[in-house]
Order: structure tokens, then sequence, then C-alpha cells
């Protein structure tokens, strides 16, 4: 429940709790507004695709504590903490039986004011640590399953006026602070949305990610051979040399559209429809390409996503329908000089390719664990929801995945250097990677907490472990040359969670 509190006491804690983000006294007379939430977690993983490994369980809790000031109708600020932690860590207590609460890890979620109208113009200015989030959270999403959720450090202008609105977000992603400001990455979004359009809203984006994460500066180094003299090491013959930069073009343009909505003329059909396209440069390591390249590979990628569905409001349990399938381009060739995965950007992938979050990584760096090996990605989805009680739904969601693109002898599996198809059982044209199955209980306890109760399955196929690095050689035994390659890491996983979560 949010409160306002008008006297003076109130708002003076408030400049206090405020203050040192601002930078400025709050005028007494500031509509003052509190927030926050509590969201604990109880989670039981078998995840790790071995076989008859032991399950591990872990509580995890989230705190949140909001304030929204309001100096006047065209002047706000919004400050919100956030603590998390996971129950028993030891920066939780320093002992048993010793009273002391020893965890520091409460900090600044988001801290941003807002200027409304700014300079009399029809824009609205929001400065600092804020959420970006944009329509399903497909490319800029925050992330909200993971405890610490996702922010940017951001400026960002926007313009809202009948059924549109038109926005620009700059944010400085990276900041390395080195001699010439090497290995930054900095965001340019470019987004506008046009409502009451085919029963929703029409939306563009265009995205650039500048991205110098790879770029090392030069340093000063002196050359020489150090001698001693009187038992001081000098340098003799010295010379200072200074060594270039290293720049590796990482970027990301981004350019798409996003239509979605209810068709009330076609028996009120839910539907969406997405299209991107990626090109820009892709920073490219011998442990990224095969081939030795180096350097940046022209990025050429796209993705597609669909969805339709029903609602069947009248009937018994009211059920809901709907399939949805989603292509992310993948690189079928890593020597012919372009770079064909389709990067997901700052999405909340959690809403889209399953509640286990095995392809978060997909279109990134293809480290061991994550994503495909830059294969890229096909999602089909059914998806069923009921409401037996008015508040009680029950969903569950049946998932099927493959690579967008087979594997291929030139493709390596998540940069370990090994052939997919050197691997026992892999062949060239294989694609499929397993199946998923999400079953959840949500139930609104009261206006203010709903409870939830989840169990997944993922029914791995062994290309899956090799697109995502587990790959083992054996010797046989013989202690000589490696006899064989074979997947490792390959059992279907479990997850079952009940999560507690309490807005204020």
């Amino acid at each position: 429940m949010k409160r306002n509190f008008m006297t003076a006491g109130a708002v003076l804690a408030t400049a206090i709790f405020v203050g040192a983000t601002l930078g400025s006294t709050l005028a007494f007379a500031a509509d003052v507004k509190f927030g926050g939430q509590f969201l604990t977690r109880w989670e039981v993983r078998n995840q790790d695709w071995l076989n008859d490994s032991d399950v591990t369980d872990f509580i995890g809790q989230r705190t949140r504590l909001n304030a929204n000031v309001n100096m006047d109708d065209r002047t706000s600020a919004f400050i919100q903490l956030q603590s998390n932690r996971i129950w028993g860590n030891p920066t939780s207590r320093t002992g048993l039986a010793v009273p002391n609460d020893n965890d520091a890890s409460v900090g600044i979620h988001q801290a941003y004011f807002t200027l409304k109208k700014f300079f009399d113009l029809p824009v609205d200015l929001q400065v600092g640590r804020q959420e970006v989030v944009l329509d399903g959270h497909r490319l800029f999403g925050n992330t909200f399953w993971t405890f610490g959720a996702s922010t940017h450090d951001a400026v960002r202008v926007s313009h809202s006026e009948g059924n549109h609105t038109l926005m620009y977000v700059y944010s400085l992603d990276t900041e390395s602070g080195g001699i010439e400001d090497a290995a930054e990455q900095d965001i340019h979004i470019f987004y506008g949305q046009l409502r009451k359009v085919l029963g929703g809203a029409f939306s563009a984006y265009y995205a650039y990610v500048n991205n110098d994460l790879a770029d090392t500066d030069g340093a000063l180094v002196t050359t020489g051979t150090a001698v001693p003299v009187n038992g001081v090491p000098t340098v003799s013959n010295a010379g200072v040399n200074f060594t270039g930069d290293t720049e590796t073009d990482g970027d990301i343009h981004t350019i798409g559209f996003r239509q979605a909505g209810t068709l009330k003329s076609l028996w009120d059909l839910i539907y969406r429809m997405e299209f991107y396209y990626q090109f820009g440069d892709f920073a490219c390591s011998a442990a990224a390409c095969a081939g030795g390249q180096t350097g940046s590979l022209d990025r050429d990628a796209f993705m597609v996503g669909a969805r339709l569905g029903k609602q069947f409001k009248n009937f018994w349990w009211k059920p809901k329908i709907t399939l949805w399938y989603d292509y992310l381009s993948g690189d079928d060739d890593r020597n012919d000089g372009d770079h064909g995965a389709f990067n997901t950007l700052a999405d909340t992938g959690h809403k889209f390719y399953g509640l286990q979050d095995v392809f978060l990584g997909v279109g990134g760096s293809g480290v061991a664990g994550t994503g495909t090996s830059h294969l890229g990605l096909q999602d089909l989805a059914l998806k069923l929801q009921v409401s037996p009680m008015k508040k009680l739904t029950v969903k569950a969601d049946f998932h099927v995945f493959w690579t967008a693109e087979d594997v291929d002898s030139t493709v390596n599996a998540a940069g370990s250097g090994v052939s997919l198809t050197s691997v026992n059982g892999i062949d060239s044209d294989d694609s499929h990677l397993g199946e998923e199955i999400d079953l959840t209980v949500k139930y609104a306890y009261n206006p203010y907490v709903s409870i939830l109760v989840g169990y997944s399955h993922f029914f791995a196929d062994e290309l899956l472990g090799a697109v995502q690095g587990r790959v083992t050689t054996d010797d046989g035994g013989s202690g000589g040359a490696v006899s064989q390659t074979f997947v490792s890491g390959d059992d279907d996983q479990d997850w079952a969670y009940v999560m507690f979560n309490m807005k204020f």
C-alpha cells in the first residue's frame, strides 16, 4: 500500500533518504509516496546435466524500498533501494549466537529524476539509473525473474501525446576509464509506438550498441637491460616505446518492428508479430571463429517472432491457448567473413525461451554452458492456461527447440576447438536440442501478495551438450592418443520453486 505523507517530519526523513542522489533539499510541500517489495523464492534444482547427481536447493530473497517524491507537477524523483541475499549465506551473520548482522548488500537499484515538459518543450527528461523495458521485453527488459534485475545508467527523452509515443534512450553500459577510454560500450535506442492499430499497437525500433569492449589502450613500455649499479638495478640503453591501441569493432545495429493486439473482428484472436534485422561488426577472436579469423566480421542476422492465441472467456475455467514460434538466425560458416547469429541484446529471455533459462546466451559470446554456439535458435511453443477459481491460474507451456543452422564441420562447440561432427553420435545435419515443459500455478492471495508454484523439466538432446561446450575427450584407458570424443552432461534437468511476491 502506498501512502502520502505531508508532514514536515516525514518529508525531512525522505530528504535525508534521497538527498545524496538529488543533490538538493526537498521542499516541505512535496508529495512523498513510499512503496516496496518482498520477494522470497525457494528453488529445488537438478540442473547440472549429469546422471545421478545430487539435488540442490536454496532460498533467495529480494527486498526493495521505494520513495517517489513529487516536488510539483513537473518535477519528481524516484529512488529504489534493493537487497538480495541467499538465506544462510555466511555474509548474513558472523556465527552461531553472535548478535551481529554482517550483511552489507543493500544498494541502489534505481535512482533518477524526471523533468516534465523540459524547458516548456513537449518532452520529458529522465536522468539516472533506471529500468528500460520496451513492449514485451524482447530486446530491452529488466530480467524481472532474477533477484537483482537489470538497470541502465541512462538518459531518457520521451514525448507522448494522443495515440503515439516517441523515445530516445542513451545508456552508458560500460566505462573503463582508461587512457583513451578503451573497452567501453554505449547503447542508443530510438523507439516509437503508434497505438490503436489493428486492435493493438505498432512499435518501431532502432538500437545502436557501440561496442568497444575488445579494444585495448596503448601503454608506455621501457625497454633495455637491467644492470645493477652499486647494488641498485638500473636500466642501460633505456628506451621508451608506446604500444599502439588495438581496436576491434563489435558494433550492433538493430532495426525492426513489433505489432501486437487483439483482433475483435476475428473472434478476439490475440496476436503478435515481430521482425528485427541486425548489421554492423562482430568482434572475432580465434576462440569464437574458425580458420584463424580475428578482428571484425560483417554482422548479418535477423529474428522473426509470431504468436497467435485465443481465450474462451465464456467457457468453464476460461481456457486460453497460445501457439508461438521464434526464429533467431545463426552463423552457418565461421570462415565466410560474415557473422549471422542474432544477438538478443538486453532482453528478458526468461519470458520467451523456456523458464529454465537454458538459452540466455543466444547470439552472445558463446561461453560454454549458455547459448547455442552461434548456431541460432528455433522455438516452437504451445501454451495452455485455465482459471479454475477466481484467484487461481494454472499454466502449462511446452517448448521444442532446434538450432537455426545445422551442425557443420566448420563450427566449433562454444570455442572449445572440438568440431561438432567429430563428436560421436552427432551428425552434420543435426539440429534438435530438446524439449521443455513448464508448469506454473499462481494464486492471488490478496491484492498485495501472490503465491507462485512451478515445476519444469528439460528433455535434453545430445546436441545440446555439444553446442554448449560440454564435450569430453577420452584415450580409452590407454594413456596414449585420444581415441574418441563424446558429449558429457546431456542428462535431463529438473527445477521446482515456491515463491511469495508481496508489493506494497
